[in-house]
């Protein structure tokens, strides 16, 4: 084609960088033969396919900046809803709260991960630019300590919900105990015991108390089995019948 069919040509394509390249090469070497390899004309053609190249580049790594993002998501929706099944477990009494807290411990590590590993691979790659920019560097790397502010204040939470869970069932412990040295002493200032009986009234009190915490605790596991159970039976009989459907739908 004649140079000003390859200038039209270059109008149509802005975009297409690959396809602006392979013309602006023509133009080149329509240039070169015509005015010669040390002439202005073959040094700015030159110049706009450098630029063109660059410009491909730059194309590239926002192609990959976009599925590196897409990637992250996924992952991190996954993420949500292996979460969203927990805490429907523990709704349901298939799982203790302490275990549903231990997960969710574990769904923020893995969230950090991710989130951290996508922030280093943009690091990395913006350290590997010729043209490498400081300032963007200086972001990425202000980025991944913000991250990690963000993740130790939800572990914080996180751990302190752990604690309260585990306080629930001595608080109810402390309680007891408490009502019954009050009875014992009450029973002893009134005159109608001993020190020795209500010591002993005490005492037996107390070892009712750790014993029907440990009941309650027991219960609540048979509980969470007897329900994992049920529920495993009823899935397992559902998707025996999906599956007879769709035989049937088949045949």
């Amino acid at each position: 084609p004649a140079i000003a069919q390859l200038r039209e040509q270059l109008e149509e394509y802005r975009n297409n960088k690959e396809a602006r390249l392979a013309i602006q090469e023509q133009l080149a070497e329509r240039m070169k033969k015509l005015y010669g390899a040390e002439s202005k004309e073959y040094a700015r053609a030159q110049k706009d396919i450098a630029k063109t190249k660059k410009d491909i580049s730059e194309q590239q790594e926002k192609i990959a900046e976009e599925s590196s993002k897409l990637q992250m998501e996924y992952a991190l929706d996954a993420i949500d809803k292996e979460q969203e099944a927990s805490e429907l477990r523990a709704e349901l009494g298939m799982q203790s709260a302490l275990k549903t807290i231990q997960l969710e411990q574990e769904f923020e590590r893995k969230r950090l991960k991710i989130k951290r590993d996508a922030l280093m691979e943009e690091l990395k790659l913006e350290k590997q630019k010729p043209d490498r920019n400081p300032v963007q560097i200086a972001k990425i790397n202000a980025d991944i300590e913000k991250l990690e502010i963000k993740h130790n204040a939800n572990m914080r939470k996180v751990q302190q919900k752990a604690l309260k869970e585990r306080m629930k069932e001595f608080k109810q412990l402390g309680g007891s105990i408490e009502a019954s040295l009050t009875t014992a002493f009450e029973s002893v200032i009134n005159g109608t015991a001993t020190m020795g009986q209500a010591l002993r009234t005490l005492m037996g009190s107390v070892a009712s108390s750790v014993v029907g915490m440990l009941a309650q605790i027991a219960a609540k596991w048979l509980v969470t089995k007897a329900t994992e159970m049920i529920l495993g039976k009823a899935s397992a009989m559902s998707s025996i019948g999906a599956n007879a459907g769709v035989a049937g739908s088949a045949a």
